[in-house]
């Protein structure tokens, strides 16, 4: 199922929607949860690795890396 089907069926006020490569950091999910919790009007957070403070920590492969950095250039 498509995470967007899911998150239709879901009856919680807030999802996380994470790739299932286990790239994306999971320690971060109460930080963005809290920022709602401090924002009313928010209606989404996006984690990057190209943001300040971002980072792949050398999880990516280089042929893995040469696609993402593809992806971004396009």
């Amino acid at each position: 199922m498509p995470a967007f089907e899911g998150i239709l069926f879901s009856t919680a006020p807030i999802v996380a929607v994470r790739d299932g490569d286990l790239q994306h950091d999971e320690r971060l999910l109460p930080e963005m949860y809290a920022a709602f919790q401090g924002d009313g009007d928010l209606d989404l957070a996006i984690g990057s690795r190209k943001l300040a403070g971002g980072s792949a920590e050398g999880g990516l492969s280089p042929p893995r890396q040469w696609g993402s950095d593809l992806a971004t250039r396009l």
